[in-house]
């Protein structure tokens, strides 16, 4: 059925039985108790009050005094009673809710706090690994380092060595040097008497060969003669030949 209209518009549901701790007994009771008899009566004789009540205009006071009439003293105890404990688990759930609020924000700034401490914490974990990083990279350094002296001081010594080897090897060139010099000092002497007695022989032949060239001169000179004469000759023979040439083509015209 549907709940009576009242005040314009107000409404009055049928009223659901409450849970048991509403009624005195403990929750999960097996048994429904006399609270929750007396609750369902008085419930159902306020909604068939309610249900018989005409619509319309009727106020709240005269649909309160309907159901009023069909409750005894004890009902309405009852009904109030429960309309009391029912204001206060209304309050209690307002405060609940307050309560919830409260730790909902709590919560939040747990969340805050958590990311802040996790931030922290991968920053933490980076510094950590790049110290981490920074102590192996100067490790593999220091041992490079080492081995780089190790070798360095195994090439000293070869350089060492190589050293007084070069200078015993320097030492034997010096002697080689020396008598090379002298051989070579002793060459140059040679030389110089072969020179002098070479200029001796080209002055002889100097002289010859300025009597030579004299000779040659003359010779050549004569030949450019004949040559001028000979260019004369070759003009000569190249105009008659062509003198020939006109003759014999005007003759064959």
């Amino acid at each position: 059925s549907e709940p009576a209209s009242a005040n314009g518009g107000g409404t009055i549901a049928a009223a659901a039985p409450p849970p048991p701790h509403l009624n005195g007994a403990a929750p999960g009771a097996g048994s429904r108790g006399p609270g929750l008899a007396a609750y369902g009566e008085a419930t159902a004789k306020a909604k068939e009050a309610a249900l018989s009540a005409p619509l319309g205009g009727m106020g709240g006071r005269k649909l309160a005094q309907a159901v009023a009439t069909k409750l005894n003293p004890a009902e309405l105890k009852g009904i109030i009673a429960l309309m009391t404990r029912v204001k206060n688990l209304e309050n209690l759930v307002s405060a609940m809710e307050v309560d919830a609020d409260i730790l909902l924000t709590e919560v939040s700034r747990s969340d805050d706090v958590k990311r802040a401490l996790t931030g922290k914490l991968a920053d933490a974990e980076a510094e950590l690994k790049e110290r981490h990083d920074a102590h192996s990279r100067v490790e593999v350094q220091t041992k490079s380092d080492a081995e780089v002296i190790n070798f360095l001081d195994a090439r000293v010594r070869e350089v060492e060595a190589e050293l007084a080897s070069t200078k015993a090897a320097a030492a034997a060139a010096a002697e080689a040097s020396a008598q090379e010099i002298k051989r070579l000092r002793d060459e140059r002497r040679a030389l110089q008497d072969l020179l002098e007695h070479s200029k001796e022989s080209a002055s002889a032949q100097e002289e010859e060969a300025k009597k030579t060239r004299k000779l040659l001169v003359k010779e050549v000179k004569g030949l450019r003669q004949q040559v001028l004469s000979t260019k004369v000759q070759r003009d000569q023979f190249k105009q008659e030949l062509a003198e020939l040439r006109r003759s014999v083509t005007g003759g064959a015209m």
